[in-house]
């Protein structure tokens, strides 16, 4: 990091007078948080990695710092909602997104996007946000795909490919667009036979993590059912879920129902054990399953996996927020999350975030994957 001068400490407000973080710009400027504690939990991955923890009351000051030792404020990165956790989630040399969530269960609160300019010196805007931009649908378009998705506000379409994304139509609120059946809540099963339960043996043997946790024999309930799903030919292929917390849990797969002989087929897949399966895409080959956890908490994800039919060989791929929908363009595949959009091509990922631009409407922004 640069040499920031004592002097440039000095004139930051005293009470945030602490450097928990820094995030190269560029070969010039650097961003630095000021205040707070730096922290991370690395089961958690991307989004438990450089966490900033800030106390009641604390504030969170975000500086530039140039590399003669100059540092100019952007302002306030807490606006004082109490406890909670800050991490820099994106920085570019025009703005940088503060992502902020409830420590308690981990659950997210709004964002916040700081718009500056650099040759200028100076803070343009601060854009408070929620950052939930869920991509609910994925459709082939002559381009590339169409991906609907879904903020807690409103619901648009944005269509291209991993090179290029356009919002070409609003939808209106967000309602316009349905929420995802929660394998959870709904009770309903596209399977007209009951899905056959792990026993607690199987459990323990599969999450030895979990029996250390205190899941013994006698209080431990396994509620294991369909997640997400594909029909193909006479099978219906599916992924567990089940809530894994306060005594509930299961162990996690992947497998098919035959229609005709009404008969179940599990893979037992270990890399899945302890994931219920969010999204599903049965090809020649293999099976694609997105993974999630349902925690007393917030809703966590897994990524992504592969799964080959012939060698029962798993690929692992590190996508931070929770798959909802997948999609194959040609040699690509399109991933829908709870958090913006993937392409998968030649093992490389993509992604592509939704947030406001300077003047608050929302637009695709290409964000790298660490």
């Amino acid at each position: 990091m640069y040499a920031i001068s004592l002097l440039a400490l000095l004139l930051m407000p005293p009470q945030t007078s602490t450097i928990s973080h820094t995030v190269p710009i560029d070969a010039e400027h650097t961003l630095v948080l000021i205040g707070g504690r730096l922290m991370s939990y690395p089961a958690m991955g991307e989004y438990g990695t450089n966490l900033i923890s800030v106390n009641s009351g604390e504030r969170l000051k975000l500086a530039i710092a140039e590399k003669s030792g100059a540092m100019w404020e952007l302002g306030d990165a807490s606006i004082n909602i109490g406890e909670l956790y800050g991490r820099i989630a994106r920085v570019d040399n025009r703005s940088a997104v503060v992502q902020r969530s409830v420590s308690d269960y981990g659950i997210a609160h709004t964002s916040l996007k700081f718009f500056f300019d650099l040759a200028a010196r100076k803070l343009l805007k601060v854009v408070e946000f929620d950052p939930r931009a869920s991509v609910v649908r994925i459709q082939p378009s002559e381009n590339g795909v169409c991906a609907h998705v879904r903020t807690g506000e409103t619901a648009f379409t944005s269509c291209g490919d991993e090179h290029t994304q356009v919002i070409t139509a609003q939808m209106g609120p967000a309602d316009n667009l349905p929420e995802l059946r929660h394998p959870l809540l709904d009770a309903a099963s596209p399977i007209p036979e009951p899905l056959p339960q792990s026993t607690y043996d199987h459990f323990a043997r599969a999450r030895p993590d979990r029996v250390r946790d205190g899941y013994t024999r006698e209080g431990t309930e396994i509620d294991e059912r369909v997640g997400a799903h594909q029909p193909v030919g006479d099978r219906i292929w599916f992924g567990k879920a089940f809530y894994d917390g306060e005594g509930t849990t299961g162990v996690g797969d992947i497998g098919y129902f035959d229609v005709r002989t009404r008969r179940f087929t599990m893979m037992s897949v270990p890399e899945l054990a302890a994931w219920s399966v969010s999204a599903l895409l049965v090809e020649t080959d293999a099976v694609w399953a997105g993974a999630v956890t349902f925690p007393e908490g917030a809703e966590r994800s897994g990524g992504l996996i592969r799964y080959e039919l012939s060698t029962r060989t798993v690929t692992r791929y590190n996508i931070p927020d929770i798959p909802i929908t997948m999609f194959r363009k040609d040699n690509t595949l399109c991933i829908g999350t709870s958090n913006g959009l993937y392409f998968l091509r030649d093992g490389r990922l993509t992604r592509w975030r939704f947030e406001p631009n300077l003047e608050g409407k929302i637009e695709p922004v290409h964000d790298s994957i660490p």
